[in-house]
């Protein structure tokens, strides 16, 4: 029987990527795989969502976000410690569960390079939850890299990967916003059919803007609700400048402010 490990930040928010992640945990674990899910900010909250018997959920008890409160000189010191306790905790794990897979999730990404070089026999796989619309609005993952085959990070858009796989089967086409409108007329065999950008995720991620057209039919919604009220403002202030001055400048500031959010 083959042991899956996910790690993971929380499993407490009821939100897309929990919801996801727990359909395909779910479904494996009934398929007679051993799954544990690991996660290190979930406390003593309850589960997001209903999760299979046979799986195990633990907690490395690393949270991050109560040092948000601290000025940025006494936040460094401890997000190092952090760092350095999710580390040794994680590797005691590894070595107690002897998993054969290990899958981390794009929503750890700032402690990514900790899982991924960790000390196991296990396949290291990284899941990406980034929404396609979201990338097509944000340059936030221009010029990002994840696990290339040599060892090397080489982050690449979740979209991106589909479509260069579905492509070797069928031809992807963005329709126009009259063909969206009729594509039940449409043949969809011969070729794999896209909205128009029109009707989806009129919010720009990093501006906070809302761009509504007359065919909006989704919407993904995104307040930061479980936020403190500190980081709420951060954000606000972010999207401000990110609004006036573009996301370029915003990320190089942030690189030379706060450089532990962007290591590899």
């Amino acid at each position: 029987m083959k042991k899956i490990v996910y790690v993971m930040k929380s499993f407490a928010v009821k939100a897309g990527v929990e919801r996801v992640m727990s359909d395909k945990m779910n479904y494996l674990a009934g398929q007679g795989y051993e799954v544990v899910m690991v996660t290190y900010e979930q406390g003593q909250h309850p589960d997001a969502f209903p999760l299979h018997p046979a799986i195990r959920h633990l907690d490395l008890g690393v949270p991050f976000f109560p040092i948000m409160k601290y000025g940025l000189l006494k936040r460094l010191p401890k997000i190092r410690r952090l760092r350095q306790l999710f580390k040794a905790r994680l590797q005691a794990l590894l070595d107690a569960e002897q998993p054969d897979v290990l899958i981390v999730s794009t929503c750890s990404i700032k402690l990514m390079d900790i899982v991924l070089s960790a000390k196991t026999r296990a396949r290291k796989m990284i899941e990406s939850h980034a929404p396609c619309y979201a990338v097509k609005k944000s340059v936030y993952y221009q010029d990002r890299s994840f696990v290339k085959e040599d060892g090397r990070l080489d982050i690449r858009k979740l979209p991106e990967i589909m479509v260069e796989q579905i492509q070797k089967l069928k031809p992807v086409r963005v329709l126009s916003l009259e063909e969206s409108l009729n594509i039940r007329k449409m043949d969809m065999q011969s070729e794999v059919l896209e909205f128009n950008d029109a009707f989806f995720s009129p919010k720009v991620f990093d501006s906070r803007e809302v761009e509504i057209t007359p065919y909006t039919y989704a919407i993904h919604h995104y307040q930061n609700s479980w936020f403190s009220p500190k980081a709420k403002a951060y954000y606000r202030t972010r999207a401000f400048f990110v609004k006036h001055f573009g996301l370029p400048f915003v990320r190089r500031a942030e690189k030379l402010l706060m450089p532990w959010k962007f290591r590899q």
